[in-house]
């Protein structure tokens, strides 16, 4: 199979609801969506840093080397965390845009507005529950995002389909 079939293949069809919004902003820019399946398993194994990571991370990008962009949106919660290795593989001509921290932002302006902000000094809790056994994307989390977490509580689910 050609290298141009398989970058078809991963082409997601449509332009999901990043693309859509750029072009509802600017219909003239260029945009592409590219599926990158592997990545949230290689964040949940961990592997931030990982050989296999950068080689997967070189496969994926290739073609916005070969026909380069000036843009990136990491549009999964998963991806921020891969944001040094997308970064070095794409150079540091290329803007990497966070759609967790932008989304971070707009609930942070959402409870202003409705004036629901804590206190800045305010000093939250952070309480856990999962339906599984916690596995290594925990550990990554709780690292990445620098968490200070008590006993994580693994508890059925309250309404099965």
């Amino acid at each position: 199979m050609a290298s141009d079939d398989l970058l078809e293949q991963r082409h997601r069809p449509g332009l999901g609801v990043h693309g859509r919004a750029i072009r509802a902003e600017n219909p003239d820019v260029r945009v592409t969506a590219l599926a990158c399946p592997l990545f949230v398993p290689m964040v949940e194994e961990g592997w931030i840093d990982h050989e296999a990571t950068h080689l997967i991370a070189e496969e994926y990008l290739a073609p916005f080397v070969k026909d380069p962009i000036d843009t990136l949106v990491l549009g999964c919660t998963h991806y921020p965390l891969l944001r040094e290795a997308i970064g070095r593989f794409l150079g540091e001509s290329v803007t990497l845009v966070d759609s967790a921290q932008n989304c971070a932002t707009a609930v942070m302006r959402l409870l202003e507005e409705e004036d629901l902000r804590a206190d800045l000094d305010a000093v939250g809790q952070l309480s856990v529950a999962l339906t599984d056994p916690p596995d290594a994307f925990l550990d990554v989390a709780i690292e990445a995002l620098q968490l200070d977490l008590g006993p994580v509580q693994v508890r059925p689910v309250l309404h099965p389909r």
